[in-house]
């Protein structure tokens, strides 16, 4: 039986990391905010991510994740095989494409 198919960048990261290890990801936040609920910690870390990608002028998060390896919190790109990738693509925009390996 085939799986469910590719999933969507944030929502594996969502579906893989639990409250703890979410809390562990955003240290940064976490430190002075200790009783934040999993909402509130979604919440201000989906906008940590947003800043990052303004500050450095990325286009996405995956995108920031690949070049700040310092307060990584996901392996960005790194995370997908090129063959997840071309999967999502496809699912995404409804047209195949192929990744050509630098």
């Amino acid at each position: 039986m085939p799986g469910p198919g590719p999933r969507a960048p944030g929502e594996r990261a969502r579906a893989l990391r639990p409250g703890l290890e979410l809390r562990q990801r955003y240290p940064q936040i976490t430190r002075s905010r200790p009783r934040l609920t999993r909402q509130q910690l979604e919440d201000l870390a989906n906008r940590w991510q947003l800043a990052r990608q303004w500050a450095t002028g990325e286009s996405t998060a995956c995108d920031v994740q690949s070049k700040e390896r310092r307060s990584q919190q996901c392996l960005g790109w790194d995370e997908w095989s090129d063959e997840d990738l071309e999967d999502f693509h496809a699912t995404l925009c409804s047209e195949p494409i192929e990744i050509v390996p630098n």
